[in-house]
């Protein structure tokens, strides 16, 4: 019995590490938190303009092909979740409104990781400061 369930374990493990990602060359990719105290920087723009002149920083180091930010990398499941309250609804006491995840993306995440634009257009840092969150992950791809 022992030795099925490893065989098994294996054959399993062996599977997951020929799971498409989502993303092309996995093996290219580095990742690193950047943790911005709030006791140090207040303004969360600020915070979001540091980030960014942090990526810019990154982007210009020699072998790096390209950066961007995020609040999680894919196959973390680290998002962030908020409620989402209708006006036109009463809420009874202890019943929760339904909730949003979602994940914060700087304009180059997705050129960066090389995941497949389906539908839309990729945006830009001034279309990211009319919503200000405070990312704190960066991804970056180098040779």
């Amino acid at each position: 019995m022992l030795l099925v369930c490893s065989g098994l374990m294996i054959r399993s493990f062996w599977a997951l590490t020929r799971v498409n990602p989502g993303f092309a060359a996995p093996d290219t990719v580095q990742t690193f938190r950047v943790g911005i105290p709030e006791a140090d920087v207040r303004d969360p723009e600020q915070v979001l303009r540091t980030k960014e002149a942090i990526l810019r920083r990154i982007q210009a180091i020699p072998g790096v092909t390209a950066a961007g930010v995020t609040t999680s990398v894919p196959m973390d499941d680290a998002r962030w979740s908020d409620p989402i309250f209708a006006d036109d609804r009463a809420y009874a006491a202890g019943e929760l409104p339904a909730v949003r995840r979602f994940k914060f993306i700087s304009p180059e995440y997705v050129g960066t990781l090389r995941i497949p634009l389906v539908a839309g257009r990729l945006f830009e840092w001034s279309e990211v400061y009319k919503r200000i969150p405070s990312p704190p992950q960066i991804a970056c791809t180098s040779t």
